[in-house]
């Protein structure tokens, strides 16, 4: 899906952000936050700065993926694989590279299954 907007706050974290890598490094931050983006914008969330701990816990707030709809059912595999990814994408700052090897898939399925 394609990204349509930015919110304010998306705005803000990047006009405050320092930019030591200059253009390479906003150019590389706007790709994965479209990446990240579940909807048809990016958000204040979707913009990932600086980097994660690599040794973080599976309890990191970026590995936890519902399995359960808000109805309490369960969600559809697809669904929860493509949250999966996401989560595997915030743990590892955006790297596709390191998400795709730890999910054991290829770069391009990563792209593919999240840009679809």
């Amino acid at each position: 899906m394609p990204v349509r907007k930015v919110s304010e706050a998306a705005l803000r974290r990047l006009k405050n952000h320092g930019w030591p890598g200059n253009v390479r490094e906003l150019e590389n931050t706007i790709q994965r936050a479209m990446v990240l983006s579940e909807g048809d914008g990016i958000e204040e969330a979707d913009i990932v700065l600086g980097q994660m701990d690599t040794a973080a816990p599976m309890g990191h707030p970026a590995m936890q993926v519902p399995v359960l709809d808000s109805e309490g059912r369960l969600r559809p595999l697809k669904a929860c694989e493509d949250d999966i990814m996401r989560a595997a994408l915030r743990y590892h700052d955006g790297n596709v590279t390191q998400a795709a090897k730890d999910l054991g898939i290829a770069k391009s399925t990563l792209y593919r299954r999240l840009d679809g």
